[in-house]
């Protein structure tokens, strides 16, 4: 069972490592508080690729058109 969930991650950290990208947003809350979002995005063709990630973790999954 630890096997598999150790080839789990090692599967995602592979498809984050390619297709991955970190953002930190920095706001102020009611023009008072400073505050810090990180932001986790892969940009995948395969959905159920990125659905299987968000399953694992939690998050979003949205659907972006490029004009490729």
């Amino acid at each position: 069972m630890k096997q598999q969930k150790g080839f789990r991650y090692a599967y995602i950290a592979g498809v984050f490592d390619a297709d991955g990208s970190i953002f930190i947003a920095r706001s102020l809350q009611r023009g008072k508080h400073l505050t810090h979002v990180l932001h986790l995005s892969i940009s995948q063709r395969q959905k159920k690729v990125v659905e299987y990630i968000g399953g694992v973790f939690g998050g979003r999954v949205a659907k972006e058109l490029t004009k490729n």
